[in-house]
């Protein structure tokens, strides 16, 4: 807990665990990639003192720093903004053979995103923001595979181990 992602780690974790990459031609995505780390609160350059941006926990453990991330882990896993970025089909983050409870969906979303295991309470937590328990059966229909799914992931990304390097 000494040391937190800073927000431009954050991003570029969070770019690598979704897998997205850049347009074959064009600068327009990656211009749209210098708004989103801005509005996170760290720009690249963007810190004019000779020493660089400061790296302690403290500085970047705030209120709008944290609600920064989770809009950007959201926007980023819906694929909503840029759009010209290439985006990893979000199904195939679902585990094959799909799991059989929503507690295996959440462990398999989590390993395939390459966070930290979650523990039995993020689990809980998880199922309980999809209106189930870790032991309820998952059907290839349920929502939580569907139009929930971008949610699951950017809620796994948001996680509190996730934040700490």
């Amino acid at each position: 807990g000494k040391k937190v992602r800073t927000p431009y780690e954050d991003f570029i974790a969070t770019i690598r665990q979704l897998q997205i990459k850049p347009p074959k031609s064009g600068t327009d995505a990656v211009r749209s990639l210098q708004w989103i780390a801005q509005d996170v609160g760290q720009p690249p350059l963007g810190w004019h003192a000779p020493n660089g941006y400061v790296d302690v926990a403290a500085y970047w453990a705030s209120t709008s720093a944290t609600l920064g991330k989770w809009n950007m882990h959201m926007n980023l896993a819906a694929q909503w903004w840029p759009k010209e970025l290439h985006y990893k089909y979000l199904p195939t983050f679902v585990p094959s053979p799909m799991p059989r409870t929503y507690g295996g969906l959440m462990t398999g979303l989590a390993k395939a995103l390459n966070v930290p295991a979650l523990n039995g309470t993020q689990v809980a937590a998880l199922c309980t923001f999809v209106e189930h328990h870790p032991h309820d059966a998952l059907s290839s229909s349920d929502a939580a595979v569907g139009w929930r799914l971008p949610y699951l992931i950017a809620l796994i990304l948001d996680s509190a181990k996730q934040a700490v390097r």
